[in-house]
C-alpha cells in the first residue's frame, strides 16, 4: 500500500528512488544540476537544438543558382524548428532569388519541406531575416537536408550575398 505525504519535506544526504519519479513541471532548474564535469546529464539523454548556418553566396558576390548539402540527421528522431535567410543586397527589377529547404530519406529523392520558397526580390529589405513556413517538420535518423537556391528574372540586377540558418532539434537514440 502506498503512503501519501501531504506536507513539504526536505531530504538531506543521498536519496534513492526506486520506480518512477515525476517532479512537477518547472521544479528542476539549472541550479539543481551538478556543475561537476564527472556527473552531468549525458548527451544521450537530452534534446539537442542547434543552428546550421550556410553562407550560400558571399557578401559581395552576385547571387547565382546553387545547391548546398547541409546535414545528415543523427538521432532517433528530429524536428525542423525554422528556416531564416537574408540577402546583403536586394535584387532590382524582376530579379528573384528563391531559397528552398529539402529533405531526403537515405537513398531517396529530395523534396521540399516548405509551404513555399523564401523569395527575395526588389521589395525585399536587405539585411533583414525572413522566415519560411515549414510544411513538414519531422525528421528521422539518416534523413539528409539541403538548401537549393534558384534565380529568375530578365530585367534589373540580381542581389548579392545570401545567408540561411536552419534551426533543428535531434533527440537521442
Amino acid at each position: 500500500m502506498a503512503g501519501l505525504l501531504t506536507e513539504d519535506i526536505e531530504l538531506r544526504g543521498a536519496t534513492t528512488i526506486t520506480g518512477n519519479f515525476y517532479p512537477p513541471a518547472g521544479s528542476i532548474t539549472n541550479s539543481h544540476l551538478s556543475t561537476s564535469t564527472d556527473d552531468r546529464i549525458t548527451a544521450g539523454k537530452v534534446i539537442h537544438q542547434f543552428p546550421l548556418d550556410a553562407e550560400l553566396v558571399e557578401t559581395s558576390t552576385t547571387i547565382a543558382a546553387t545547391t548546398k548539402m547541409m546535414h545528415i540527421v543523427r538521432g532517433a528522431t528530429g524536428t525542423l524548428v525554422s528556416l531564416e535567410a537574408f540577402v546583403v543586397t536586394s535584387p532590382t527589377g524582376d530579379q528573384v532569388a528563391s531559397v528552398d529547404l529539402q529533405r531526403a530519406a537515405s537513398g531517396g529523392s529530395f523534396s521540399t519541406v516548405l509551404s513555399s520558397t523564401l523569395d527575395f526580390d526588389s521589395v525585399s529589405v536587405a539585411l533583414t531575416p525572413t522566415s519560411a513556413t515549414l510544411s513538414s517538420t519531422a525528421l528521422t535518423d539518416g534523413d539528409m537536408l539541403r538548401l537549393v537556391v534558384t534565380i529568375a528574372g530578365s530585367t534589373g540586377v540580381m542581389g548579392a550575398g545570401l545567408l540561411a540558418t536552419i534551426t533543428m532539434q535531434e533527440k537521442p537514440t
